[in-house]
Formats: C-alpha cells, structure tokens, sequence
C-alpha cells in the first residue's frame, strides 16, 4: 500500500481486484467528504481498507487504532449493556462513545470491511436518562447532539427501550433503542497509549 500526499492510496492491482467485488454494494463511500479523503469511483475498497488500517504502536494489543485517534476493540462476547461497559471499563475504556459523524462512518467502514463484523449488532455507550438519550462516556452523561437512528427509532418498544445498539450493515449501520438486559457484542473505546 502507498499512501500519497493527496490523501489517495495505491494497492497493487492483485490485491485490488481480489477485494473489491467483497464491497462494491456498500454505500460507505458516502464518508469521504467527511474525513476529507477523495475516493476514486472504482476504488472503494482502498477508503474501506484504509479506515480499517491498524496500528499497533498506538494501542494495546486486541485494539484497533482509528484514523481518528481513537483506540477501539470489537468484543464477540454477549452481555447485557451494563455488563459490556463494565468490561470495557475493565480494559481501560468506555462503550464506544459516538459524538461526530467522522466517527460513525469510520466505524461503518470498518465494519463494512470485516464480514464477522458486517451484520453482528453492538453495543455503544448511548443510554436514555430522564427521556433524553445521553453518551455514558468520555465525558460523563453527555446528551446526544450527533444521531444517526434507523428509521422509526428510537420507539421505546414497551416502555423499556433505554439503551443504544448500532445495528450491521442490512440496516445501514443505524441506531436502534433496545432493552439494556439484552445480550449483544459491544465495541470499547479508549484514547490512544
């Protein structure tokens, strides 16, 4: 991979007909503007893999570093939401905490990209307080001002509807309000080491 100071990328050319039919239907494109990446039409794969680039000088091992800054782990494990913030407290960090749009679209890219990740739902860090939805992160109980809910939601499903799942890709990587007694994977966040 080569990297120019255009902010484009270069694979070789086995490497890009290999993978770029795995995401050629995914509308993850649409996050270029918003890191201020230009993607060539034919070569979405290259901004897929390039918000999924690793590197391990800037986070704990099992984390994955962003283009962001931020350190994430994708943890397979079901728990209840109080459970996976619990365990990502354990590990030094929070429920991803998803307060700007860079930030949802490197996570849908980078999920897009990884096919055990594609379709699995996770919990985030987002929670309703009071009837109003609130990230339990970096900064404690912060209120939402960045959303990105899936059509129809949040709906509050029988009155106890209270905590935020990130739903796979066949529903756009959007939000949905869920029971936190629910069992789902979870996605930590911490600031780079």
């Amino acid at each position: 991979m080569v990297m120019d100071i255009n902010n484009s990328i270069t694979y070789p050319r086995s490497i890009q007909q290999e993978n770029q039919s795995r995401l050629d239907e995914e509308p993850i494109h649409r996050a270029a503007p918003v890191l201020g990446l230009k993607v060539h039409p034919r070569r979405k794969w290259n901004f897929i893999q390039l918000l999924g680039a690793a590197n391990a000088f800037t986070c704990p091992n099992e984390w994955v570093t962003s283009i962001l800054g931020n350190c994430y782990m994708f943890v397979s494990t079901r728990a209840s939401w109080n459970q996976a913030q619990s365990r990502c407290a354990d590990e030094g960090g929070i429920l991803a905490d998803l307060q700007d749009m860079q930030e949802i679209y490197w996570l849908m890219g980078y999920r897009a990209f990884y096919k055990n990740l594609k379709v699995t739902r996770h919990w985030v860090g987002g929670f309703k307080e009071d009837g109003v939805w609130k990230w339990k992160g970096k900064n404690e109980n912060t209120t939402m001002t960045i959303k990105h809910w899936a059509p129809g939601e949040p709906n509050n499903l029988g009155g106890r509807e209270n905590c935020l799942e990130l739903r796979g890709s066949n529903q756009q990587y959007a939000w949905n309000d869920l029971q936190c007694k629910e069992l789902l994977p979870f996605i930590c966040e911490r600031n780079q080491i």
